[in-house]
């Protein structure tokens, strides 16, 4: 039997309608994008395109959250399923820019976990395809150019 969903991701304003067999397993599952109705920043694509850009988006968001919250165990929580979940006071404000990398800003964390996500960040998804901008970094930096 077919599905049909509209997805309209957190990364960006696309709104991608797409279907697949119920019937197929996870493993074999494959997603048709029936129509998209792209952003700013996917409208020169084919719909096929825009799908499978802002699906690795969304994808490189998610598992960086997850990677945050596996490296930083104060800042997670079980919820009532069991599952880890960041804690209620943990903000996470995130935007891709223009060539859709991934800024994300967790004021929370500290120094120390923060050099470490960097790390993990630029080895696990390449040089400035996540950046990690906390403010208390940038005033540091900007101390350290005062100083020289």
């Amino acid at each position: 039997m077919k599905k049909t969903n509209i997805w309209k991701p957190d990364t960006c304003n696309c709104v991608i309608t797409y279907e697949w067999d119920t019937e197929d397993t996870n493993i074999n599952r494959e997603h048709t994008v029936i129509h998209t109705e792209p952003c700013e920043f996917h409208k020169d694509q084919s719909k096929e395109v825009v799908f499978e850009t802002v699906k690795d988006e969304n994808t490189r968001k998610n598992k960086f959250i997850a990677d945050v919250m596996e490296n930083v165990p104060e800042i997670v929580e079980i919820d009532v399923k069991g599952q880890k979940k960041l804690k209620e006071d943990v903000v996470v404000d995130f935007h891709f820019d223009e060539e859709r990398n991934l800024n994300i800003n967790i004021p929370s964390l500290k120094s120390l976990d923060e050099l470490a996500l960097k790390n993990l960040a630029e080895t696990k998804y390449g040089v400035n395809k996540v950046k990690l901008n906390n403010t208390k970094e940038e005033i540091l930096v900007s101390s350290e150019e005062t100083i020289k």
